[in-house]
């Protein structure tokens, strides 16, 4: 599943998809840390 995402992200961004694919991963584990924050 996600090595098809990768594929479809370098297909569609081209340049882009390294940094936005790291963003993407950082910004998924932020609202996975604010949610447990706001949790406590």
């Amino acid at each position: 599943m996600s090595r098809a995402l990768g594929r479809w992200v370098l297909r569609h961004f081209g340049w882009y998809a390294g940094p936005l694919y790291l963003a993407m991963i950082l910004g998924g584990c932020a609202v996975v840390l604010a949610g447990v924050l706001a949790i406590r």
